[in-house]
């Protein structure tokens, strides 16, 4: 088939995942609690359209986000926003955390630097045992002499 944009594709996820949101609250007979809550609170509508930009400009900043420095940094991007998001909430409204959750909150937040003393010492792992195996060539190359093995030219 002919290739779709990026915002094209965006457009039609969003499009059938309201299409089956729809469904599901036909099935489930939602509608007649939605509209009565929406009547008793017309306010909320102005809520519900703010949050769809929100989500639409989150969506979109998150598609480029990925296409233009990869999977890693959009996992890391959205892992450090969650954690900023619980430590504002503890800090401005108040919340409190117990142990277990102040020790998830350190492990996010030593998650990275942790990963990075891991893959620098799996590098330096993998270059000793390359330069090792050098060594070793290099010594039965030596070894053997001219002409390759046992000195036979």
């Amino acid at each position: 088939g002919a290739p779709i944009s990026a915002s094209h594709n965006m457009f039609n996820m969003n499009l059938w995942q309201g299409v089956m949101a729809l469904v599901a609250c036909l099935v489930t007979n939602e509608f007649p609690g939605v509209a009565k809550f929406i009547s008793t609170h017309p306010s909320i509508i102005k809520i519900i359209v703010e949050y769809a930009i929100a989500m639409a400009v989150g969506q979109v900043f998150i598609f480029q986000l990925q296409a233009s420095f990869g999977a890693l940094v959009v996992t890391k991007t959205t892992t450090v926003r969650k954690l900023i998001s619980v430590l504002f909430s503890v800090w401005y409204f108040g919340h409190s955390m117990n142990a277990m959750q102040w020790g998830g909150v350190a492990m996010v937040f030593l998650s990275e630097p942790f990963s990075k003393i891991v893959g620098d010492l799996r590098k330096k792992e993998k270059r000793s045992t390359m330069s090792s195996q050098g060594s070793q060539d290099l010594q039965t190359e030596l070894a053997a002499g001219p002409g390759g093995a046992g000195g036979r030219a």
